[in-house]
């Protein structure tokens, strides 16, 4: 019998085909059509060529680091001009005060130390300096203090006590004794003697005003350079010139200190760790004589203040239809106008500043009060509004010291008062009062001055 063939595909022949096309999809995988080469990547490549093939004549030897001057940053070199409101002193510069701040931490530790009857030797001086100041203190800032005050101390070489394990149980060690020769008082009787608190506030007024004459000395050939015509007098002076370069002032120099005897020096080698310790400090006659050549090299390159000469005065481009006699004229006003600036009183001046604003900060309180139609306003409100609207751009600050001048001054009549009510200040003016009277008397005030 013949089964008949039907022109349908059952569903088991269907799963079957389906089975056969997913095996030879897997079976034969596919592989990448890789792209043809481009003729940049046929041509071969040639070695690289280093620094001696390209560079034959220069040797290593030649090849130094450049070495660049360090800056200082500008918040340190224009620290002076930024004080512009300060007391009548002179301002030193940062390795000046720094030293001042050093001297004072030390001064204070050596005085207490004598008057409980110790040593204070160098070691203790150094530990307790750098913990309060967290800056180095050497032997060095010790050779600069002497240099600046050197009737301030007694520097010896004493046997001290070492707490350690070595057979050597006292080593020379230098110690500094406080010295009151200044306020009449010999070395003999100074340690039956107590120092107050006094003497020691004398001897940093002492040793401040002596940093501050060394500055005035390189002020005073500053100003002889610059105005070489005219008598220098120190006392006129109540600030430094402004193009006086103070953060470029030479530093102090390092006095010698007393040195441990020689035969002290030849230490006995008793465990290893005195070995290790000789050998490190001990050094070649060859190392000796390189860091001989480098100190000398080192302060024959010592920083020096480049002062402007009076004759060479700065190259100003030729204006064409005007005469080199106009010129120099207006260079002679502005070398005045200058050296005017270091003879101003800024005490004065700061009351000429605020009383020629003193009429645009009376007109804006007046418009305030009458937009706001309240009797009193806070103090707090009145100057947050003058600095945002008076054209001079003032500060907090300035706005508050403009309101208590304004308060205090003769113009002011009764016009604005300041009260205090529950630990609050308060602005009240007196509508009564006409503010162009008191205008045109400020204004005849400066006027007058």
């Amino acid at each position: 019998t013949i089964t008949p063939v039907s022109p349908f595909a059952t569903p088991a022949e269907n799963w079957t085909v389906a089975v056969d096309s997913v095996c030879s999809d897997v079976s034969v995988a596919k592989q990448p059509e890789t792209p043809p080469l481009t003729p940049i990547e046929q041509i071969t490549v040639t070695p690289l060529k280093t620094l001696p093939t390209l560079m034959p004549c220069v040797e290593k030897k030649n090849l130094r680091p450049i070495e660049t001057q360090k800056i200082l940053p500008a918040f340190e070199r224009f620290k002076d001009l930024t004080n512009k409101y300060a007391d009548t002193t002179f301002i030193l510069p940062s390795k000046y005060r720094l030293l001042f701040e050093q001297f004072k931490t030390s001064d204070f530790f050596i005085c207490n130390t004598h008057n409980r009857n110790e040593k204070p030797t160098f070691q203790k001086i150094k530990q307790n300096v750098q913990h309060i100041t967290k800056r180095n203190f050497e032997t060095s800032t010790l050779g600069k203090i002497k240099t600046v005050y050197s009737t301030a101390y007694e520097y010896r070489q004493e046997k001290v006590l070492t707490l350690t394990m070595s057979p050597t149980k006292t080593k020379y060690e230098l110690v500094v004794y406080p010295c009151l020769i200044d306020f009449q008082i010999s070395n003999d009787f100074i340690h039956s003697i107590g120092i107050d608190p006094k003497m020691i506030i004398e001897r940093l007024k002492r040793f401040r005003s002596k940093l501050s004459d060394i500055v005035k000395r390189f002020h005073r050939v500053f100003i002889s350079n610059m105005y070489p015509l005219e008598e220098i007098n120190d006392d006129t002076y109540i600030r430094w010139h402004p193009e006086f370069n103070l953060e470029n002032v030479p530093d102090i120099e390092v006095a010698d200190l007393p040195q441990p005897p020689k035969e002290i020096e030849e230490k006995k080698v008793a465990t290893a760790a005195d070995i290790l310790r000789h050998a490190q400090t001990t050094q070649s006659e060859r190392v000796k004589k390189a860091l001989s050549k480098i100190s000398k090299n080192l302060a024959s390159d010592t920083a020096e203040i480049q002062s402007p000469n009076a004759l060479d005065l700065k190259q100003v481009k030729r204006i064409v239809g005007v005469k080199d006699d106009l010129l120099k004229q207006i260079r002679l006003k502005e070398m005045q106008k200058i050296q005017l600036t270091a003879l101003e009183n800024p005490d004065e001046q700061k009351t000429i500043t605020i009383s020629r604003r003193l009429p645009e900060t009376i007109d804006i309180i007046q418009q305030y009060f009458t937009t706001q139609r309240q009797i009193a306003i806070e103090i707090d409100l009145v100057c947050k509004q003058l600095k945002d609207c008076h054209r001079s751009g003032l500060t907090e600050v300035e706005s508050v010291e403009i309101v208590r001048y304004l308060c205090e001054c003769q113009e002011n009549d009764g016009w604005l008062k300041i009260l205090k009510m529950r630990n609050k200040e308060y602005i009240k003016i007196n509508n009564q009062k006409s503010i162009k009277i008191i205008i045109e008397n400020i204004e005849q005030r400066i006027r007058d001055s």
